[in-house]
């Protein structure tokens, strides 16, 4: 027999899979398919009857996005450290360039008139290069 702790455990975390299904509008059969296990079985974890395998978790944890802890409700942070922490990495690189470009900006008006009129076509021809691609992917 199960004991009551188990039981709410298993309840609490098939609450938590299917709301969290339900939130990336993922029906269970789909979500059953990527899992590669059957829809009965999705609906028996949902249910809170049967705890799935570590397998299943890591790979409910990857389609739902969270952490497994998460899925367990071990904590209350959805996303993984290591994905939180590669996001704040990527944002303050895209800072630093930012801050680059602009210190570069600033330095323009020490530079020579005609440098500066060389420098501004060519950032012209970049962006029409980039409209032009972003174009080409939106027709297709």
């Amino acid at each position: 027999m199960i004991a009551l702790d188990e039981r709410k455990r298993l309840e609490e975390l098939g609450l938590k899979i299917g709301i969290l299904r339900e939130e990336k509008r993922i029906s269970q059969k789909e979500l059953a398919k990527r899992l590669e296990i059957s829809p009965q079985a999705l609906a028996n974890y949902e249910k809170g009857k049967r705890m799935p395998g570590i397998n299943i978790l890591v790979r409910l944890s990857e389609e739902l996005d969270v952490s497994i802890d998460f899925l367990l409700g071990l904590t209350d942070i959805r996303k993984p450290r290591s994905r939180m922490v590669k996001e704040q990495l990527e944002m303050l690189e895209s800072i630093q360039e930012k801050e680059e470009i602009l210190s570069l900006i600033e330095e323009l008006s020490n530079w020579e008139p005609e440098a500066v009129k060389i420098i501004e076509r060519f950032l012209k021809r970049v962006r029409k290069n980039i409209e032009s691609r972003d174009k080409g992917r939106h027709i297709q």
